[in-house]
Order: C-alpha cells, then sequence, then structure tokens
C-alpha cells in the first residue's frame, strides 16, 4: 500500500513557497508558518489558508513567536471552530528533509496534542508532509506518516469548511 495523499490548492502552495522565496532572496533565511487542515466529505486531508507570523529567522532556523502564535490558534479557533493545524517551515535552498531541530519540534508537542502535522518546503518546491501521532485512545505511542501531497488547481470542493 502506498502513501496517504493529502491537497493543497495551487494557490495556498505558491503561497507557502512565495514565502520561502522572498525569505531566501531578501534575507537568505529559513521562514516558517501555520496553517489549516481540513478534511472535505470523503475524509480527504487539506493544507488550507498558510500564514506566517512573527518570528525569529536565519539561515538554518525559524522560531515562531510564542504570543503570535497563542493569538492565531485563538483567532482560527474562533472563526473556524475545532481546526488541526499544520506548522511549515522552509529549508531555504537545502534539500527537504526532517533536521534534528525539526525532529525536536515536533517531539516537543507531544504534550499538548495527540498528533501533529508539519510539512517541510524548499525554494524549489521540494517537500515532504507528515503526520505524527503520539497517542491513540489514550495509549501513548508515536507513529510517523509520510503523505504525498497533491496540488491542485484554483478551486478547493465547496464540502470544506
Amino acid at each position: 500500500m502506498g502513501k496517504p495523499v493529502a491537497y493543497v490548492s495551487d494557490a495556498d502552495w505558491n503561497k507557502i513557497l512565495n514565502y520561502a522565496k522572498s525569505a531566501y532572496e531578501q534575507f537568505s533565511t529559513e521562514i516558517g508558518g501555520m496553517a489549516e487542515i481540513a478534511r472535505d466529505k470523503d475524509g480527504d486531508v487539506w493544507i488550507l489558508r498558510p500564514v506566517i507570523l512573527k518570528q525569529s529567522v536565519s539561515s538554518a532556523n525559524c522560531d515562531l513567536d510564542e504570543a503570535s502564535l497563542a493569538q492565531y490558534y485563538a483567532r482560527v479557533a474562533k472563526k473556524h471552530g475545532t481546526v488541526e493545524f499544520l506548522w511549515w517551515h522552509s529549508h531555504a535552498n537545502m534539500s527537504a528533509f526532517w533536521s534534528g531541530t525539526d525532529e525536536k519540534t515536533i517531539n516537543d508537542n507531544e504534550g499538548k496534542s495527540d498528533h501533529t502535522w508539519s510539512l517541510v518546503v524548499n525554494i524549489k518546491g521540494e517537500h515532504i508532509f507528515q503526520l505524527d501521532v503520539f497517542r491513540v485512545n489514550g495509549i501513548k505511542l508515536h507513529i510517523a506518516q509520510e503523505f504525498l501531497l497533491h496540488i491542485v488547481g484554483k478551486s478547493i470542493p465547496n464540502t470544506i469548511k
């Protein structure tokens, strides 16, 4: 059985890539942000509404500001109710891989949620996307499931909130 597939609109994908390219071209840095995860009526996973937040960046790191992140969570939850979130960031002109810093960031979410979604991109559009599950029915575990990411035309099905 192959990897499961997730979807992102061409417009949202290009927004993420343009953030990454702009940060690299202007400052030679990585950049990170957040997005929402939604499921359509068929249960398909979609990445929606990517944003950047206040952050500290360098050529090899980006750290989202905790107060800005908390405000983002609250704003999105108020507008859309219960939402799953995606942490995304660029590796500038390096390859898309899970660095030690990325793995630490993912593992730091274990105490905050049952699961977390993560995406790494580079300025060429190479990427990796995965779901890390930390608990199922109260049982502690850690399973990482990589997803294929399918970029689709500008329209998103009306069945997505």
